[in-house]
């Protein structure tokens, strides 16, 4: 796989003061033409675009990662040297789109990946953002192929028009079938977001509403039976840079009432790992660590109205002690 290479700038920012305001137009006036297209950058012989600093870090950013100290750093905000980008036209427009992914399993648990893609006033914006393997199928919708997402559940995620969205199927585990098995979701799917106390913008469930690119999804896996006790949970991951930071994600975890309706347990900031314990905690639910910046994460325990904290988990010796 090809690495992109971006160096630390410091960037200035520029402020327009707008002209004085003139007269409104006669209603019969024509609107004025929309803004031509930024160039799109040369192509190298391999399909890479040959991007100046300044947009290759802002590249950079749009898929999840930044700099500091001269180190690129993950949505956790931690070193990583397992940070990868690759290109490929996905919408078949002549110009690639960047694939980034990371390996980091304190921060996500897993591979994880994200794809970003130019637009027409030459900023880069993100289609595609989860935990697993991906790979490009052959099928495409609206123009652009589909992925497959390999993880606890292979599933196919197809462009909505904005980004990619998961479209609710597994891949067929019987040789031979044409049609995959349904994806386990619950039945009363909009009910689940609504316990979340979210809310559905443009098609989109969200739990950050401030941030125009938040949404939220129940990943692969994620409905499940987590504390077994014979009825699936839930947990929605939520993502939004506006809400949640540096991390860029939130979670919230829901189970079942007696009445049947969907209520939640617990929601915070960070990437959730379960743990098992070999304490027997109210209701059998499993230690959460919570990811995040950094190298020294909480882990809460189920104290039977709410999760506390317990412990914490370091990644790197003595990174604790200066929290």
């Amino acid at each position: 796989m090809k690495h992109i290479t971006c160096s630390v700038l410091v960037l200035s920012l520029i402020f327009v003061v707008p002209a004085e305001a003139k007269p409104a137009k006669k209603a019969s006036s024509p609107a004025p033409a929309a803004p031509p297209a930024v160039p799109l950058p040369a192509l190298d012989p391999d399909g890479k675009p040959n991007l100046g600093a300044a947009e290759g870090q802002q590249l950079f950013e749009a898929l999840g990662y930044r700099f500091g100290n001269g180190t690129a750093l993950n949505l956790c905000g931690r070193p990583s040297s397992t940070i990868k980008v690759t290109y490929k036209d996905l919408n078949g427009d002549g110009f690639p789109e960047a694939i980034g992914s990371d390996n980091d399993k304190a921060c996500y648990g897993g591979p994880f990946v994200t794809i970003a893609y130019r637009l027409r006033n030459g900023v880069w914006a993100w289609a595609f953002r989860a935990r697993g393997d991906v790979s490009v199928e052959a099928g495409k919708t609206q123009g652009w192929l589909n992925l497959r997402l390999k993880s606890k559940c292979d599933t196919l995620y197809v462009y909505d028009g904005q980004r990619y969205a998961q479209n609710g199927y597994c891949a067929a585990d019987v040789a031979g079938s044409n049609l995959p098995p349904a994806l386990p979701t619950p039945a009363d799917f909009d009910q689940v977001f609504l316990a979340a106390n979210m809310v559905k913008r443009a098609g989109r469930w969200t739990g950050c509403a401030d941030d125009e690119n938040g949404f939220a999804q129940i990943e692969n896996g994620d409905y499940r039976d987590i504390n077994q006790d014979g009825v699936n949970d839930i947990v929605i991951s939520d993502y939004g840079g506006f809400c949640y930071g540096n991390t860029g994600q939130g979670f919230v975890i829901l189970t079942k009432a007696a009445s049947g309706k969907w209520q939640m347990l617990y929601a915070s900031p960070g990437i959730p790992t379960f743990v098992k314990t070999t304490v027997k905690t109210p209701g059998g639910w499993p230690d959460v660590e919570v990811g995040g910046p950094g190298f020294c994460f909480p882990i809460k325990r189920w104290n039977g109205k709410d999760y506390v904290f317990n412990r914490n988990h370091e990644y790197e010796k003595g990174a604790c002690k200066r929290r």
